[in-house]
């Protein structure tokens, strides 16, 4: 940190200006955190080129070519959530407050969402002109979205319990 910016710093703490709360990360969760994200962007990608080869060869199995994508990018951040708790690199050394604010987002923002694409007009099918219907896809994207939001909640409750157990003792 140079020393002007440790003066701004300063200065935002001693006239009480908000200080803009960043997620810390030590070496060791840092390195673990990146092989998480390796192994999830393999699996990504992986997925999206066996699924476009799959449209692309006449086996189009969706009506959409993005919605099958925002499954695959779904649930490759849940394999990156559970790998990441797993190493016990998923949350910061500053504490899971913005794991959590993120979290909640993403059970609103996924509720939401389920809510605004219900069409009353079309009935809801999961299979159209022999192919999985986009709808059905998107609102299994959200529900997925729901899921991640919901894990990361649970775990962020588990790794403060564990936190609170060790300074006890």
């Amino acid at each position: 940190m140079s020393m002007k910016s440790f003066d701004k710093f300063c200065e935002k703490l001693i006239t009480g200006e908000p200080i803009p709360q960043k997620e810390i990360f030590d070496e060791r969760q840092s390195v673990l955190r990146t092989k998480s994200l390796v192994i999830a962007l393999t699996v990504f990608g992986s997925l999206c080129a066996a699924n476009t080869m799959l449209m692309e060869r006449g086996l189009k199995w969706s009506e959409s070519y993005f919605a099958p994508i925002a499954i695959f990018m779904a649930v490759c951040y849940l394999v990156f959530l559970l790998d990441s708790a797993r190493r016990g690199a998923l949350f910061g050394v500053s504490g899971t407050a913005k794991a959590t604010m993120t979290a909640i987002l993403f059970v609103v923002q996924g509720a939401v969402f389920i809510l605004l694409n219900i069409d009353d007009e079309e009935p809801f099918c999961v299979i159209k002109d022999g192919m999985v219907s986009k709808v059905f896809l998107m609102m299994m994207f959200f529900v997925l979205v729901i899921v991640c939001g919901i894990v990361t909640i649970v775990l962020a409750h588990k790794f403060n319990k564990s936190q609170e157990s060790g300074e006890e003792k």
